[in-house]
Formats: structure tokens, sequence, C-alpha cells
């Protein structure tokens, strides 16, 4: 009783930097959750073939690979706030086109624009954190937080499932806007709640900062071996979470859906 108390009392004193990321990241795993459980089955529904899903994926991953790295200079250099609002003000207005048509090229401008926003807010929000703690001599606090926002993001991944559930019963379309407005609704709290604050570089230009990164990626083999065995992690878990909804939309069709797609089917074989 007395442990579950002085955790208690530990959490009620956290900083507002603790609790503004553990709010923000709690909202941002629900709106990107509710979406990543029935991405490619909403392709497959479309009428998209499965080569160009896999071209959907490809020019996403491609696109965030390339905009990753120099993104993270970007923060660094003209504001975290800034960046990180920006980036998830891109990835909601990304969601909701997503959701708003079945056409591939309006996928894949999509594509596009979620992967620069990811890119964006790729490491943003830990690196404003870890910056205003050490500002602040509260650098310990961040144990207790980190550890925090796991568990709350886990029951957020989990609500997510029944959000979803919900929404594809009406249209498997509405998890994408709903995604969208909630990734909104988290760039009026980026306002509200983050201050702004910059890197230990951000007098440097541009190209210096991404120098200086790469050097010390280089220098640290520790570093370097977890930035690839992340790259790796990150690999298997999007093949396993894109390719496993193909197989069951392959079993089962929301029926609105199904319907629509057949009649852009049917419409483009009377064109033809």
């Amino acid at each position: 009783m007395g442990k579950r108390v002085t955790r208690l009392l530990t959490v009620l004193r956290l900083s507002r930097y603790s609790l503004a990321l553990i709010c923000i990241a709690a909202l941002v795993t629900l709106g990107k959750s509710i979406v990543s459980t029935n991405y490619v089955a909403y392709l497959k529904v479309c009428g998209l073939s499965h080569t160009q899903i896999g071209s959907l994926l490809g020019v996403y991953f491609l696109a965030l690979g390339l905009l990753d790295f120099p993104t993270g200079g970007l923060a660094d250099r003209y504001g975290r706030k800034r960046v990180y609002f920006l980036g998830v003000t891109l990835y909601g207005a990304g969601l909701i086109v997503y959701g708003s048509s079945c056409s591939y090229p309006l996928f894949l401008s999509s594509e596009i624009i979620l992967a620069l926003a990811a890119a964006l807010m790729s490491g943003t929000l830990s690196a404003w954190y870890f910056d205003n703690l050490k500002e602040a001599n509260r650098v310990d606090e961040a144990k207790v937080c980190l550890g925090l926002s796991v568990s709350v993001s886990r029951v957020t991944r989990f609500i997510s499932a029944f959000i979803a559930f919900t929404l594809i019963s009406a249209s498997i379309s509405l998890t994408f806007i709903a995604g969208g407005i909630i990734m909104l609704i988290v760039s009026l709290l980026v306002v509200l709640l983050m201050n702004e604050n910059y890197g230990a570089y951000s007098t440097q230009s541009f190209s210096s900062i991404l120098r200086n990164a790469v050097e010390t990626i280089r220098s640290n083999v520790s570093l370097a071996s977890l930035f690839a065995g992340n790259m790796c992690l990150m690999f298997t878990q999007m093949l396993f979470l894109y390719s496993w909804q193909i197989l069951v939309i392959s079993y089962f069709q929301p029926p609105r859906e199904a319907r629509k797609a057949r009649e852009v089917r049917e419409r483009g074989a009377l064109h033809t």
C-alpha cells in the first residue's frame, strides 16, 4: 500500500513537461493505431491491386528514409515545437485526405505527405522533453515519466482497437477521418502545452548540424548499432503489420466498401 501511495505522489509531482509528453504521445499513438489496424485492408477494399499497395508502401518508406535524417536538423535549427506542430498537422491532413477518396494518385500524394509529417515528428518530442528537463534540473524525472508513458500508450492501443472496430462497422474510411481529427487535436495541444526550444547547435547552419550528426553516429559504435537494430525491428514490424491485413480482407469485406469498390471497377470496365 505504501509503495502505491509513493508512486501516486511521484506521478502527481511530475513537471508540466512530463505531463505534456504523456498526453501528446498517448493521443498520437491513438491517432496512428486507429488507422494502422486496417490501413492495407482499406486499400484492398478500394480495389487496389497487391502491386499498387506495395508501391504505396515503397514510396512511403523511401520518402521517410530520405527525409527522416535531415528533418531532425530542422527541429534543432528552427525549433522543436514549430517543427513538431507542422508534422502533426500534416499527418492529420494526410489521414483525412486518405479517408476521403479511393483514388490511387491521391493515395500516392498522401503517402508523401504522411512520410514528411512522420519525419518531422520523429524524435522531435523526445528531444524537446529532455532539453527542458535538463534546463529545469529534473532529469531523474524521466525514468518515471517514460515508464508511465509506455503504460499509457499500451492502454491507448487497446482502446484504439475497439474504436476502430466501431468505426469500421459503419465505414472503414471513418478510421482515417477519426485518426486525422485526433492528430489535429494534438496540434492544438502542442500550441498550448509545449514551449519552444532549440538544439545545442541551433546557431550553426543547417548543413553543419547534419554533418555533426553524421559524425556522431560514425564515431559511436553503440549508437550506430542501436540505429541499425531499430531499422531492422521497424522493417519486420511493418512487414507483419501490413501483410496480415491482405489475408484477412480476402475472407471479409465491409459490405459498404465492397459494394463501392465493385461499382468503381464496373464503371471502369464500361468505359474501356
